[in-house]
């Protein structure tokens, strides 16, 4: 079926289409109303012509541009500055607010806090809506908060903290794009707990409590229920030991994440298991019914996370698609679902997740008859093992781009892993979903138990195993946004050449990968010529990196070198980096190209020859100096001043300089400082 022929298809990439248009660029308001104007004329001429322009060649073009006009305006009015009940139009900035939260979401807690995302029910007396990251302090006397749970208390609402230093993760952003815009944070003591809501989620952490307790009542060792919560419930927050770093570094840390893997396994067992149904009047629709229920039911049982919906209702319209038999019929089904969940969220859009596990689908519904073709005429073992290597190989082929362009490393081993680790998951997920039962009604049987933790530690053994072969893991690799974007190409034009062998697909696969290489090499040998002085911010330290061509020189006067590593990977990944080299000192001159960069630390004497000019003044380590004195001595065309300053020296320096007229840089609000020669 070619890509473009689809209707669904091309009306869902236009969609899309529209939502990257309205998040990246910036148009003007007759932009939009030309694009409403064009959508409704369009829906006019369509019913005046009574259908006639189905036949015409104008008609997808029409619908083309109306979807992206579509996706455009579904963006625009699912922003909260859009909202008119949106807590962000209500609060007072920098004043404390009365609120009332409702807690949807208990996220990772770190030593100082314990996190959640929340709901805003009310500011003041005012009824809102919308998401709020929600971080109350640890003490003694603190416990966590149930979800369902509803709070008052009386706090300042701030921005959402962003990043500080190059190319680092933007956690603002990651935020925006779950529709989280603010955070607070406060202590236990000032929050009142006033009720408990009765919706699913809280129903669904009752039921997760009940799991636990009944796991954990079967003497489970902590490790085995920590391991079987995450994978069979999505709870990953009881995870020790570096457990979750050790599946990232085997290249299955997407089995510790209810997502698309979970349900298509699930939806793959229930499909087996209902198949004798078809043979029996109306079992079709039978079986299609159970197995939507019992997904949803599973996606209640895990909490009802974002990620679970988003798959249920991806594989609720794959399963539709699936009945009928048709390949077309699946691919249209999971375009649908795309559709619809685009529809009700845009951001989803811009998630890692949501482009994983379409990409893993999609790939998979693509490729895998073309890779199975080899084991149909085997023995039956045989074409079992065939198709979990087919399935694996065909979606690792449609995430390998996403994959390595979002975490830069490619795990060496990671087919081979998953060749073991994904048809385990389904022993996992079948088994543990039979344990939980027995166990809640105290029936689990001390054989069926004793399996279920072999399983389970020969698992971790496994996973132990391959993330020790760090030879294998492959970190830092280059791979910017547009090498992504081309090697979907050399994707696509590879399905159209198993598809249909002619020597025209031969060519245009072929060619595909010469100028992926071709551009590869091009924009490698830019990037490797590339030259920047960076003042990262950090607090209580100072850090400087300058990078020459493939070489990146890191100054750091007390910060150690695990932490520098942390700030200057980004950098590396972004860059054809060859070599880091760590400097445990300070130079207190440095001539960048053209331009001089002086550093003054509380042990400088800023003496300098004569007839020196200082382009750049740079201030470390709360330097006790007369600012005024200084510019007047060096008079420096740009002041910076690094996280290592307390924070009253900064705010008497940028006084001092607003008085001085001299540009002042300060990495702790406008982030490091960079300059690119």
């Amino acid at each position: 079926m070619k890509l473009w022929s689809n209707p669904v298809s091309l009306l869902c990439i236009s969609f899309g289409i529209g939502i990257f248009l309205a998040k990246n660029y910036s148009f003007q308001e007759w932009t939009f109303y030309a694009l409403s104007a064009i959508l409704l004329s369009f829906i006019f001429v369509y019913f005046k012509s009574k259908f006639t322009l189905l036949s015409s060649a104008l008609f997808p073009t029409i619908s083309t541009v109306c979807f992206v006009g579509l996706g455009f305006f579904c963006f625009q009015i699912h922003q909260a500055p859009q909202q008119s009940k949106h807590y962000i139009n209500h609060i007072k900035s920098k004043e404390f607010n009365h609120l009332v939260l409702e807690i949807n979401e208990q996220k990772s807690s770190n030593s100082y806090y314990d996190n959640y995302i929340a709901e805003v029910r009310k500011v003041s007396s005012k009824n809102t809506e919308g998401k709020i990251l929600f971080s109350v302090e640890k003490d003694s006397l603190s416990r966590k908060f149930l979800l369902g749970e509803i709070i008052f208390l009386n706090s300042k609402i701030t921005p959402v903290f962003s990043s500080k230093n190059p190319f680092q993760f933007d956690y603002r952003a990651f935020l925006k794009n779950r529709g989280i815009h603010r955070q607070l944070t406060t202590s236990f003591e000032k929050v009142i707990s006033i009720d408990t809501s009765t919706n699913l989620q809280a129903y669904a952490e009752k039921a997760q409590q009940k799991i636990h307790q009944a796991i954990t009542k079967n003497s489970f060792s902590k490790k085995q229920t920590a391991l079987m919560e995450a994978l069979l419930l999505g709870r990953k927050n009881q995870l020790k030991d570096g457990t979750y770093e050790k599946f990232t570094k085997a290249g299955v840390v997407h089995i510790l994440a209810i997502s698309g893997l979970h349900i298509g396994i699930i939806l793959w067992i229930l499909y087996a298991l209902f198949y004798p149904l078809r043979k029996i009047l109306f079992g079709k629709v039978i079986a299609s019914i159970s197995i939507i229920l019992l997904l949803w039911i599973y996606a209640f049982l895990v909490g009802l996370t974002p990620s679970v919906l988003r798959a249920v209702t991806m594989f609720t319209c794959v399963s539709i698609g699936l009945f009928m038999d048709r390949k077309s019929s699946v691919i249209n089904m999971l375009l649908l679902s795309a559709l619809i969940l685009l529809l009700v969220n845009p951001n989803l859009l811009f998630k890692v997740g949501f482009q994983l596990s379409y990409a893993a689908v999609a790939s998979i519904i693509a490729f895998q008859p073309s890779f199975f073709k080899p084991f149909k005429n085997s023995p039956k073992l045989i074409r079992f093992f065939g198709s979990i290597i087919s399935v694996t190989f065909a979606a690792q082929l449609g995430v390998l781009p996403l994959s390595i362009f979002y975490f830069h490393q490619f795990p060496g081993l990671f087919f081979l892993t998953n060749i073991i680790v994904v048809p385990a998951l389904g022993i996992i997920l079948s088994i543990g979903v039979l344990v939980i039962f027995l166990a809640l009604i105290n029936q689990l049987p001390a054989f069926i138990k004793s399996i279920y933790q072999f399983i389970l530690d020969t698992l971790m053994q496994v996973i132990n195993w391959v993330a020790m072969q760090e030879n294998f893991l492959i970190e830092k690799i280059y791979f910017p946004v547009m090498f992504c974007f081309c090697s979907y190409v050399v994707i696509i034009a590879f399905y159209n050449f198993l598809a249909n062998r002619t020597q025209k697909n031969t060519m245009l696969f072929l060619s595909c990968i010469i100028g992926f290489q071709v551009f590869y090499i091009i924009n490698f040998n830019n990037k490797k010529n590339h030259h920047s002085f960076t003042v990262f911010h950090q607090y209580k330290a100072s850090i400087i990196g300058i990078q020459e061509n493939t070489r990146y020189s890191v100054f750091t006067d007390s910060l150690g070198k695990s932490k520098a590593n942390k700030l200057v990977k980004p950098i590396a990944e972004e860059f054809p980096i060859d070599t880091i080299m760590y400097k445990n000192q300070f130079k207190n001159w440095y001539q960048i190209d053209d331009l001089s960069v002086f550093v003054i630390d509380e042990n400088t004497i800023y003496k300098l020859p004569k007839h020196t000019e200082v382009d750049i003044l740079l201030l470390t380590n709360s330097s006790k100096i007369n600012l005024n004195r200084v510019i007047n001595r060096l008079t420096p065309q740009k002041i910076i001043v690094d996280g290592s300053n307390y924070k009253n020296y900064v705010k008497r320096w940028r006084e001092t300089c607003k008085q001085k007229k001299v540009p002042f840089h300060y990495t702790g609000k406008k982030g490091a400082f960079t300059i690119d020669y």
